[in-house]
């Protein structure tokens, strides 16, 4: 986008901020956490949902079942995270200080 003072192009940063990014990640992390917790205890957690069926009325939710959840919710962050990383290193190196 161009400035209206000068005509020079902008920098932008990415649009996702880092702290939220960093909220979603420590969530991923956690529910990742609570898997590895129910996989070396061998427990499952039951809880009831509306789209279950309704003759049992509960969702089972095994170890692998909350690592692969935990693993879906980070890999969003982490991708965004590592290329604003990148990013900042490439313009530093194209700043001239």
């Amino acid at each position: 986008m161009l400035d209206k003072n000068n005509g020079e192009i902008e920098c932008y940063s990415p649009l996702h901020r880092t702290s939220s990014l960093m909220i979603i990640l420590l969530c991923g992390l956690t529910i990742i956490s609570i898997g590895f917790y129910l996989l070396f205890f061998d427990l499952n957690t039951h809880g009831p949902t509306r789209f279950s069926d309704p003759n049992s009325g509960k969702v089972v939710i095994n170890g692998w079942v909350a690592i692969i959840m935990g693993t879906g919710i980070s890999v969003f962050p982490i991708y965004n995270l590592v290329k604003q990383y990148f990013e900042r290193k490439n313009l530093s190196k194209k700043i001239l200080i």
